[in-house]
């Protein structure tokens, strides 16, 4: 059987490139059975170690030069648009999947996910691959992450 979702974002927000996993299940709880999620963004006012700035300010909306800095505001509109404002509304069982030399998204966007859902008393998986970057990629790294993968969607299949 295959379940197909219809996923209309809100015209003030933007998912391009964000993770769509971890913004939806937030979004629309009710939908999902499981999600598994691999080094998500999941803060957006969050840019302290990134190779990548500039993404940060253009997926909040605003232009990036050289002179730019996170200011309270603009890191106030990128956490209202991020996975992390909708923490509360996730039921379903979530795993996090980092590559711990990952340069593109700093490693504790998706620890301190993983430790809110966590705090919350969810049912939360985090699978570290230390020899893996943000592609997690490796044949080791590609292999457990998608075999965890698999097993969480077997078992949450099942029962639902």
């Amino acid at each position: 059987n295959k379940i197909q979702v219809r996923f209309e974002p809100e015209p003030s927000s933007t998912y391009q490139g964000i993770d769509l996993d971890s913004s939806v299940i937030g979004r629309y709880p009710n939908i999902f059975v499981a999600a598994t999620m691999r080094n998500p963004v999941t803060n957006l006012g969050e840019t302290s170690v990134t190779d990548i700035p500039d993404w940060y300010f253009e997926e909040i909306g605003v232009p990036f030069t050289a002179k730019s800095v996170m200011t309270s505001e603009i890191y106030k509109s990128g956490f209202e648009r991020s996975p992390m404002a909708f923490v509360d509304n996730i039921c379903c069982p979530v795993q996090v999947h980092l590559g711990l030399k990952d340069q593109r998204v700093p490693l504790d966007q998706g620890k301190k996910f993983y430790h809110a859902l966590k705090g919350r008393g969810h049912d939360v998986e985090m699978f570290t691959f230390k020899d893996d970057m943000h592609a997690i990629d490796s044949v080791e790294g590609s292999r457990a992450s998608f075999h965890a993968t698999k097993m969480l969607f077997e078992r949450e299949g099942r029962r639902n």
